[in-house]
């Protein structure tokens, strides 16, 4: 089990990677006369940073909501389209 407070952490490391990875002077390696699959390389280089950063996103929120305890309240949803726009129950 992770320790307390790792979840800023990670999220913080995420940003920063992002940031190394989206820098100017590392998008211009890929901004060359290469192409891959008819594809310019920084189109490839860019949209798999992009996914890349996304996914780890993903896995980082799962793991905090797998170890945090936190649970969707059941019910939550229909209760809340159960009332009008008072917030009074429905008939």
């Amino acid at each position: 089990m992770p320790r307390r407070g790792t979840s800023g952490e990670r999220h913080l490391a995420l940003f920063l990677l992002g940031l190394v990875l989206l820098s100017p002077p590392l998008l211009s390696i890929f901004d060359g006369p290469g192409w891959l699959f008819g594809i310019p390389l920084l189109y490839i280089y860019l949209f798999t940073v992009w996914g890349a950063l996304i996914g780890l996103t993903a896995l980082a929120a799962e793991r905090w909501r797998r170890f945090s305890g936190h649970r969707p309240q059941a019910g939550r949803k229909q209760d809340v389209l159960a009332q009008d726009s008072f917030g009074q129950e429905g008939d």
